[in-house]
């Protein structure tokens, strides 16, 4: 069974995403360096209860997703910023806890149902709600830029999907533990829904027409 060295945060990592940290803990120098010395990935998984730092024993949920080091910027006393992106969800199995930094056992996950006739349909919903959220998230000057290119494979669009919106991280959590590519389409445009009003309500740019006075 493979074995991952495991960086709980709070926050819930998900395929093609990137991730960057600042290392400053000693078992996460030493983690980082083993997996930069033996090309290995790191495992994110995303904390329950309990602290990022100096915590030996978070509570964490069993899934998360394994991150590929893309840049290292070393810094003063071993200390270094890294650029991850998420590659394979996983599941732990089993925690070892005999060394600086937790590991497992793990046992990788896959998407089912990726040739679904419903998800042409999905994506498309999906999309949509994407590029309109998107648009509201520029008109607040929180993302850059004018039209967004989605992906235009399933996976990949719900992952990304699943990263923009800006909902707890708890939420988040039960996206990356979904393992049928349709329903996570389908929650996804739900959440979309839900939340696309929410954003309009809360950042749009306040009208410049004089409220209106009540008769009374």
């Amino acid at each position: 069974m493979p074995q991952l060295r495991l960086f709980p945060l709070h926050l819930v990592l998900f395929p093609g995403m990137p991730l960057g940290l600042h290392i400053f803990e000693e078992r996460y120098k030493q983690m980082m360096n083993e997996c930069l010395r033996n090309g290995e990935p790191f495992g994110v998984v995303a904390i329950r209860h309990g602290s990022e730092v100096g915590d030996p024993l978070p509570d964490i949920f069993e899934v998360g997703t394994a991150a590929h080091i893309l840049q290292v910027e070393p810094l003063d006393e071993g200390r270094m910023n890294i650029v991850g992106v998420g590659q394979a969800r996983f599941r732990i199995q089993h925690i070892h806890t005999d060394r600086p930094y937790l590991y497992a056992d793990v046992e990788y996950l896959h998407l089912r149902n990726q040739r679904d006739p419903s998800l042409p349909r999905l994506m498309n919903r999906v999309g949509l709600l994407v590029h309109r959220y998107l648009e509201v998230l520029r008109q607040a000057d929180l993302v850059k830029g004018g039209g967004h290119d989605l992906p235009g494979e399933p996976q990949s669009l719900a992952y990304l999907a699943a990263y923009v919106l800006q909902i707890p991280e708890e939420q988040k959590q039960v996206l990356v533990e979904e393992n049928s590519l349709p329903v996570l389409l389908h929650h996804l445009a739900e959440l979309y829904r839900r939340e696309l009003p929410l954003a309009r309500a809360l950042l749009s740019p306040p009208s410049n027409e004089p409220m209106p006075f009540s008769d009374n």
